[in-house]
């Protein structure tokens, strides 16, 4: 055997062992035997990120090929938003690329042309398009204007039943998370809105309004009382310290009632652009008798492509549990709930990977959640087998690119890296993952990192409520940042020992693992 050692910049010396015989003749691709796996110190890795063995977990495994490295990877993690692979892929498999999600405006009665009146009821129906906003609303209205009418003598609905009302994505004890919202059937731009607030240096006193100023009432506090932003059930109340901000200032927070705020809003709308209608008639169900009533408009949002790797580049929770639905529901029409939708996704998964039930303990579409438990090697394998073209376009497309588009825009750049490395990122407090593919010199690879600490995570909360609240979300940032490190460093020293001997198949074994 020939030992080879190659200056490692970032990491110390990297030994390549090969046999002499594969240096002789490297056009022919060797055999993988299990006692010349390679040599790697990880250990130091470990030491200069500060994480024990016990808290990391990846497996790097070539495509149609064999394990090239892995470490603790059958140990079950909190995926964080890796969940959001599984859901990108089961939503591929179910509604094709150009698919788009409609809403409509329906009526049920007459016009009366020389009147401007419509002599009957008016309904908004939601179907649960996750991209909503409010210039389609206005859409809506200044077409039904244009078409004649200005009065609606019956009764206005809006209608959010195609799915269940959800108030959150997670009960996570941080509900204030503007990234945690409501949703139901009619969402509108993203179910969030904002908090104006006015600070009085003199009085202490913190004044709000809701922008849009129909979805909630302003609210007053005295700032030293109060810490963080809460909703009760008088709405939303604001209790940061009185240094946190001064003069005037604004909180983006999340939607509690989707359908309820997307429905005052439209009322708005129609009120400002001239279509008058009693405010007694209005009413939030199903649209009654539904066979009797006919659709006036509609509109269509966005190709799901477009959509789909937008919200994918980006993380975005509410689109992707809200597509996870529409998947479900295009496999069983009956699909209403969010738990209905996770078993049939989970059902589908586990048939078309060949991955038990048991190991794919996904409790969230969108993975925000600390229940959701998943391996490694799962996420290794789904990335294997779903790697080709759905539609026209191949999926790795999709993905966020290290250093330069999506979640990893801001993350590593390196000349054995740059256009690389495509992957999803998975984060909450004390959880850090990264997966996805990594395209090199004609070979593939799908990787999967996971990083936590549970104890850490379920202590944290606990902590919060004795008053150490900063300092303990500053630990759990401070902890993120060094995973995402760690795992930034691992996936170059991988493309590295790549790069060290393009000509040889080599397997890599970490020192002391």
């Amino acid at each position: 055997m020939i030992t080879i050692l190659i200056n490692n910049l970032f990491l110390g010396v990297l030994l390549v062992a090969v046999s002499a015989c594969q240096l002789l003749a490297p056009s022919a691709p060797p055999k993988l035997e299990p006692e010349i796996k390679e040599v790697n110190n990880l250990n130091d890795l470990l030491t200069k990120f500060d994480f024990g063995k016990d808290e990391v977990s990846f497996q790097f495994k070539e495509l149609k090929g064999e394990t090239i490295a892995s470490l603790n990877e059958k140990e079950e993690r909190i995926p964080a938003s890796l969940n959001k692979v599984f859901t990108f892929f089961f939503t591929l498999s179910q509604l094709p690329l150009n698919y788009r999600f409609k809403t409509f405006l329906k009526y049920r009665g007459n016009f009366s042309r020389s009147r401007y009146v419509l002599q009957g009821d008016l309904c908004l129906v939601g179907q649960g398009d996750p991209d909503l906003e409010y210039d389609d609303l206005f859409d809506l209205a200044l077409r039904l204007k244009e078409y004649g009418v200005r009065k609606v003598e019956g009764n206005l609905y809006f209608d959010d039943s195609y799915f269940e009302r959800h108030k959150n994505i997670f009960d996570f004890p941080e509900t204030s998370e503007s990234y945690n919202q409501s949703f139901s059937g009619l969402n509108l731009e993203r179910n969030r809105f904002h908090y104006v607030w006015d600070f009085s240096t003199e009085n202490k006193e913190l004044s709000f309004f809701a922008s849009p100023s129909v979805v909630s009432s302003p609210l007053m506090g005295t700032v030293e009382e109060l810490e963080d932003f809460s909703f009760g059930d008088g709405g939303w109340v604001y209790d940061r310290s009185s240094g946190a901000f001064r003069g005037r200032g604004q909180e983006r927070l999340p939607l509690k009632e989707s359908g309820e705020a997307a429905g005052q809003i439209w009322q708005k709308i129609l009120k400002d652009v001239g279509i008058d209608f009693s405010l007694e008639n209005i009413s939030r169900k199903h649209c009654p008798y539904k066979n009797d009533f006919r659709v006036l408009f509609s509109h269509e949002g966005r190709e799901l492509e477009d959509l789909l790797h937008e919200s994918f580049l980006n993380s975005d929770n509410l689109v992707l549990e809200l597509l996870s639905m529409h998947a479900a529901k295009k496999r069983n029409k009956a699909i209403r709930t969010r738990d209905e939708a996770l078993e049939n996704m989970r059902s589908y998964l586990s048939k078309r990977y060949g991955i038990s039930l048991e190991d794919l303990k996904i409790d969230r579409a969108s993975g925000l959640t600390d229940k959701s438990r998943i391996a490694p090697w799962v996420f290794v394998k789904v990335l294997e087998k779903s790697f080709r073209s759905y539609g026209k376009r191949h999926v790795l497309s999709f993905f966020p690119l290290l250093g330069f588009k999506g979640t990893l825009r801001k993350r590593l750049k390196s000349p054995f890296t740059d256009l690389r490395i495509w992957a999803k990122t998975g984060t909450v407090n004390y959880a850090s993952n990264l997966a996805g593919y990594i395209v090199y010199q004609g070979r593939t690879f799908a990787f999967s990192i996971m990083l936590n600490n549970l104890s850490k995570r379920f202590a944290l909360q606990a902590e919060k409520e004795k008053g150490k609240k900063k300092f303990l979300d500053d630990q759990a940032s401070l902890w993120i940042q060094r995973a995402r490190d760690f795992q930034d460093e691992l996936v170059l020293l991988f493309t590295k020992s790549l790069d060290s001997d393009p000509s040889n198949h080599i397997s890599l074994k970490f020192n002391g693992i």
